[in-house]
């Protein structure tokens, strides 16, 4: 044996001289095969084997027995002497530790890997062989001579000793690694550096069960905790450490993260091993009592909690000293951020702005199967919500973590809260309410709130969160939430809307939360309608508004289907009368930007309050939107079709109709979607009135099949208008149209200085339809402020038009150039009865529009394209309504025997040129532009100034008539121009024969044929004032002929000369 022993520890002292290369030499090797290290260690392990063998042989055959007390002295003596050899685990140099784990196992040939695992086996080995050897002599005693075999020398106290050795010198190992890793790296790695120490931390504890006949693990934890104990200065049991400076160096904070660290890896490697786990709560206490104790900072707190949470949660049974140890060291840092400095950006934690995500947040810190925590207090607060869960059936723990929890609560330690406090007490409460249920906390929560109110003044952003989600909560277990929305409720109210905005519309998103989350109005929710929302949709953009109203909707709606079918509760009744309450001075105070929303909410409400028998409310609101003139006719429009839709309110609307068909109209003149489903449903119901059906029935088609019902509805009108002999019932209709038209000028007016073109185009578009097939029913002579007075003042002559620097917007502009013949149209039909205020209108009309509507010509493109419809429908009219036109604008534009011209005569010559152009071909048109304005065309060119442009414009004009194709066809043209310029020579050739003469001879260059045949009338002209004069021969006036015959001579000769 003591051979055997030498060879070992031969074998031992050349494996460790080889770590100087870490590479064993041929020569020291001698002829071993190429992997000596495993073989040297196998040797080692071969000889404990053998005796180990050999023992449980001896210890077999009782006869054998006194080779026991032969071997028993020398075996631990020779044991003893290869341990002290090889000396204890912790002195290995680093090396052996960095090449203890290697992937390819007892294949590897790195000496360190077999020097250490030989450590390992030999370690381990000697305490089963001393074991073995204890347990034999013990079996065997009673059978042999005390007087032959000698006592033994190994107790149960030498093998404890040994085995606490080996177990501390493993925890001395972990400290070593502990040490080279570096922050919360340890909470990814285990203390074991390699598989083969984990097996021998689970071989430890069985074999201390088996010293010891212990089933449940106490001896092995009762060193284990004993020398952790020991470790970090607690009083236990006296165990030696065996490497003191080691942990003399270490801070005491460090100490205990090692130790969480160990007992949480060792808990878990015998727990996965099928061990008994035994619940250390004391340890645990104790050394959070000396981590929070020591200050230890924000990253080795989050390192600890890591630690104390698997132990907690998942491996030991639960008990709450320890969550109340850790309460009382975050209860006094609750102001603090727990920010780890140096951390990057995306470890701070973020924090959600509404209850939603505050609930998201804290049922994820518990829910997740992984911390997801960025700071302390947040594991701390989900340790504490993991622990109530798992004890949610024993009373004892939440009523002991309540006690400490609200006891610390005081009204000092309240007031002294920062904003970052106050939000850890809300997280920590919310997390109470979800773990152990609303009604346990809600009145603790409010007492604080209230606290704080008292304290500061004011509630932060943070407790209003936590409020709402209270109010969340409490909805979702179906309590009753008036304590709460009280609260909330009192303080947004007092909030001003310009100075805390923002505060009002983070807590409208709340509410619109709740609302779309909640499926019924009871348990008190109709509090949270009050003066804020009034408030709020007052001063909000119309995008918030619309959100706001959509969630408010979706309960009315609710509310609705409900009330449909089953007669209305008390909270339903609650609900809609305190909305109604705070919806009212909102819908009072229309606007034109109200969302339309706003009409379907109002809508629903009106069907709520039938179906509860409320008609008041009902009318109300009805007046609001159909009776009252809405700045906005979409609103109007949504809300009647809304309400057509319900056959409830379809039973009261017949009282609203006039009403309803004044809308209808208002509609079809601003609405520019006049094909939407919407405008064809509202149509439809009007179709069906019986007062509309009676006037538009006419067989063939119908009010709803027509493109445009609105000139149907005129068309119809007019029709039966002059269908009926009878006063009484033109009066009847007259009366009934004007009614429908009642307020035009409010809705025309707001409508004109609109931003959408569209708008502004169908106004005028439709206004001028009216008054072209409408006008006798519009207008009654002598009779002030009619419907067409109306339209007209509003449309076309407000009085800031009649001021000439005045702009009109290019929207307004473009639509009076597309659509103004059609009011001048409608107004000459009214001239039959020779009524001087439409003569005047017309031409007022004419005379402020032509300058303004007429785009003089240039060289750069123009900037729209619109062209004025009063040139293109001259054809359409009517011979008298063309003269009056062309009569207004020589009368307004061209003065008589005037020098300067008119400031817009270039607009009235550019007009009378377009319409020239235009109708070229068109006889009438032609007839009557001479009989209008060739008079005073020839007046400009005998008068005008010779720089004057305009004098130019008016020879090309005239030139342009002159030569016309339709001209030389048409001699009841060449007369009527004849006659005309005879008119004009009968006015000027007595007192102006000069200008008169010139003006003859320049239409001779242009018209030399009919110049000649002008002649003769030129020549009684001249005699009728020779006669006049009392002379028989006028030498000026004769003179004045002969030039005129002389330029027609050389005019005849030119064209010979050239044939």
């Amino acid at each position: 044996m003591d051979d055997l022993f030498k060879m070992a520890r031969k074998d031992a002292m050349t494996l460790d001289s080889q770590l100087i290369t870490n590479v064993l030499t041929a020569k020291s090797c001698g002829n071993s095969s190429s992997n000596s290290a495993f073989s040297m260690r196998r040797n080692c392990v071969d000889l404990y084997s053998f005796l180990d063998e050999y023992i449980s042989c001896v210890a077999a055959v009782p006869k054998y027995s006194w080779c026991l007390g032969k071997l028993l002295r020398p075996l631990c003596e020779q044991m003893e002497k290869l341990q002290k050899q090889l000396g204890p685990l912790t002195s290995l140099s680093e090396s052996v530790y960095l090449h203890a784990s290697n992937a390819r196992g007892n294949k590897c040939e790195q000496p360190s890997y077999h020097l250490f695992h030989m450590h390992l086996d030999l370690r381990w080995m000697q305490i089963n062989v001393m074991l073995k050897v204890y347990k034999a002599w013990d079996s065997h005693q009673a059978l042999c001579d005390s007087q032959v075999i000698e006592s033994s020398s190994i107790t149960k106290a030498d093998i404890s000793r040994k085995a606490n050795s080996l177990m501390f010198e493993l925890i001395d190992l972990a400290f070593l690694r502990f040490e080279k890793l570096f922050g919360s790296g340890c909470c990814k790695k285990s203390p074991f550096s390699c598989s083969c120490i984990q097996d021998l931390w689970v071989y430890l504890h069985r074999f201390y069960s088996s010293l010891f006949n212990d089933n449940e693990g106490t001896a092995f934890w009762s060193s284990f905790c004993g020398y952790i104990g020991k470790i970090n200065g607690l009083h236990g049991e006296d165990f030696a450490i065996g490497n003191p400076h080691m942990y003399q160096e270490a801070p005491c904070s460090s100490k205990a993260v090692f130790s969480l660290w160990l007992l949480s890896n060792v808990t878990i490697l015998h727990k996965s091993a099928g061990l008994v786990v035994s619940n250390n709560h004391a340890l645990l206490e104790n050394l959070i009592k000396l981590i929070v104790a020591d200050e230890s900072n924000e990253g080795d707190i989050k390192t600890c909690l890591v630690f104390i949470e698997s132990l907690c949660i998942q491996l030991w049974e639960p008990k709450v000293e320890p969550i109340v140890c850790l309460w009382e060291y975050f209860h006094k840092k609750i102001n603090n951020s727990f920010y780890v400095p140096g951390s990057s950006i995306d470890s701070i934690a973020t924090l959600s702005k509404t209850s939603s995500g505050l609930l998201k947040h804290v049922r994820t810190l518990i829910e997740s199967k992984r911390s997801c925590a960025t700071t302390s207090y947040q594991h701390f607060i989900r340790i504490v919500g993991l622990h109530l869960q798992r004890t949610k059936n024993t009373p004892r723990h939440w009523n002991v973590i309540k006690g400490r929890v609200f006891s610390k609560m005081s009204g000092p330690r309240l007031g002294g809260l920062s904003q970052t406090g106050e939000h850890h007490v809300v997280v920590l409460f919310v997390m109470l309410a979800i773990t152990v249920g609303i009604g346990q906390v809600d009145n603790k929560f409010i007492e604080i709130i209230t606290t704080i109110k008292r304290a500061k003044d004011n509630l932060s952003s943070d407790l209003t969160q936590g409020l709402m989600a209270f109010i969340v909560l409490s909805l979702n277990e179906k309590q009753n939430v008036s304590k709460l929305v009280g609260v909330v409720v009192d303080h947004v109210n007092a909030i001003s809307p310009l100075d805390g905005f923002d505060v009002l519309k983070r807590f409208t998103e709340e509410v619109q939360e709740i609302f779309t989350m909640d499926d019924s109005p009871g348990l008190g929710l109709h509090l949270l309608l009050d003066s804020w929302m009034s408030s709020y949709l007052t001063c909000c953009a119309p995008a918030e508004s619309s959100r706001l109203l959509e969630s408010v909707l979706v309960v009315v709606n609710r509310i609705k289907v409900r009330s449909c079918l089953n007669s209305p509760d008390q909270d339903t009744v609650l609900f809609v009368e305190r909305l109604w309450e705070q919806l009212n001075p909102y819908f009072n105070g229309m606007s034109a930007h109200m969302p339309v929303q706003s009409a379907e909410l109002a809508a629903s409400l009106v069907v709520l309050f039938i179906n509860t028998g409320n008609h008041d409310r009902a009318s109300a609101i009805m007046n609001l939107f159909i009776v009252k003139d809405c700045s906005d006719v979409w609103i109007s429009r949504r809300f009647i079709t809304k309400l057509i839709l319900n056959d409830n309110v379809v039973s009261i609307l017949p009282r609203y109709n006039k009403i309803i068909i004044k809308a209808w109209i208002r509609c079809c003149i601003i609405c520019t979607d006049a094909f939407s489903m919407e405008m064809k449903s509202f149509t439809s119901y009007i179709s069906n009135i019986d007062e509309i059906s009676c006037i538009c029935n006419n067989g063939d088609s119908s009010l709803l099949d027509s493109k445009e019902p609105l000139l149907y509805l005129c068309n119809s009108f007019r029709s039966k208008f002059e269908s009926t002999e009878n006063i009484y019932q033109k009066q009847n209709l007259r009366e009934r149209l004007t009614s429908y038209m009642d307020g035009i000028d409010r809705w025309l007016k707001s409508n004109t200085v609109s931003q959408d073109h569209e708008i502004v185009q169908n106004v005028f578009k439709a206004s001028g339809n009216m008054v072209r097939l409408c006008a006798n029913l519009l207008y009654t002579k002598s009779k002030p402020n009619t419907v067409l007075q109306q339209i007209i003042d509003t449309l076309l002559l407000p009085a800031s038009v009649r001021n000439p620097e005045y702009k009109l917007s290019v929207a307004v502009t473009q639509s009076i150039k597309e659509h103004l013949h059609l009011f001048i149209e409608g107004l000459h039909s009214l001239y039959s009865n020779q009524d001087s205020y439409i003569m005047r209108i017309i031409k007022e009309l004419i005379t402020v529009y032509v300058p303004r509507c007429v785009t003089l010509p240039s060289p750069l493109p123009p900037t729209s394209s619109t062209r004025f419809a009063l040139v293109a429908e001259l054809a359409s009219f009517s011979c008298n309504l063309r003269c009056l036109i062309f009569e207004t604008v020589s009368n307004q534009f061209f003065k008589k025997k005037s020098k300067v011209p008119h400031l817009h005569a270039c607009h009235a010559l550019t007009f009378l040129k377009e319409s020239l152009s235009l109708n070229d071909r068109n006889a009438d048109v032609i007839k009557c532009f001479i009989r209008g304005c060739f008079e005073r065309l020839c007046d400009m060119m005998m008068f005008c100034d010779d720089k004057s442009a305009a004098l130019s414009h008016t020879k090309k004009i005239v030139k342009v008539l002159l030569n016309s194709d339709m001209l030389r066809e048409n001699s009841d043209l060449i007369d009527s121009l004849t006659y005309s310029l005879a008119a004009l020579c009968n006015e000027h050739l007595a007192w102006s024969s000069r200008q008169t003469f010139d003006l003859v001879i320049s239409l001779s260059n242009d018209a030399p044929d009919l110049v000649v045949r002008f002649l003769p009338q030129l020549l009684d002209t001249i005699k009728h004032i020779e006669r006049k004069r009392g002379v028989g021969y006028d030498k000026n006036l004769r003179f004045g002929l002969e030039r005129v015959e002389t330029n027609l001579r050389s005019i005849k000769a030119d064209h010979h000369r050239q044939d």
